[in-house]
């Protein structure tokens, strides 16, 4: 998978600055050749471990933005149940030294995927929060599907699972389904070991980045999730606008 490097480029070279005309048109030339560089950086799927704390917290941070959930816990949640769970992580064949300190910084962590069985950890602090949440929005948008909602949450019937799909938006949308795939193998494998992973719902959180009102039609951020949308049982909007950078 090709993954442009051209904005960490430019943000090393705004530090420097040439002391001659000559020493300018050197950096010129080199920035210009910087600006036209791309690698090819393979991602492969890995099993999460304590080591990616920091990187799966951050990514939730993305996905939840100022929302009242304790994201130390959920970051727990998924560690504990990491048989259900994949991180995205530079190829160790592909990491050279100065990859390995943008690692060190970022825990090198692009993207996680998970399941998290609602109907089984709803005691949880961070599962009680992220139901408070959808709920709450779920009767302020969308009122007159709220009683409907609730049941996925409350009926001994349902078994409610939540997928965690999150990703840096630089990194290729057909990543997405390799991700799937395994996702649906660790749910099957956790299935024939007896645990409770056999769900009759699952509930995702699709972000969708909306311009500005003049321009009509939303941009799914993760693409794939426009599918999904499609084949929803129950869908709802909720605007977040007032804590994002970006109209959400």
């Amino acid at each position: 998978m090709a993954m442009s490097k051209r904005q960490k480029r430019l943000g090393e070279d705004e530090e420097s600055d040439g002391s001659n005309n000559s020493q300018n048109d050197n950096s010129d030339s080199e920035e210009d050749e910087m600006l036209d560089t791309e690698v090819n950086v393979d991602f492969e799927a890995r099993t999460p471990d304590d080591s990616d704390y920091h990187g799966i917290k951050r990514l939730l941070q993305q996905l939840f933005l100022k929302a009242r959930v304790n994201l130390s816990d959920l970051t727990n949640l998924i560690l504990e149940r990491n048989f259900v769970a994949s991180v995205i992580k530079q190829c160790d064949d592909d990491v050279d030294d100065e990859s390995m300190e943008d690692d060190d910084d970022e825990d090198g962590v692009f993207g996680v995927m998970s399941v998290i069985n609602v109907t089984e950890t709803k005691q949880r602090e961070c599962v009680r929060q992220i139901m408070t949440l959808l709920r709450d929005q779920c009767r302020a948008s969308a009122s007159g599907l709220a009683a409907k909602f609730d049941e996925y949450f409350t009926e001994e019937s349902y078994q409610l699972g939540l997928v965690i799909s999150e990703r840096f938006v630089n990194i290729p949308p057909r990543i997405a389904l390799p991700l799937y795939d395994a996702l649906m193998r660790d749910v099957e494998a956790a299935k024939a070991a007896g645990k409770k992973y056999d769900f009759t719902h699952v509930l995702l959180i699709c972000k969708q980045y909306k311009p500005s009102e003049e321009h009509q039609g939303a941009v799914f951020a993760n693409a794939e999730e426009e599918l999904f949308e499609e084949e929803a049982e129950l869908q709802f909007e909720y605007n977040v606008t007032g804590d994002a950078d970006t109209a959400v």
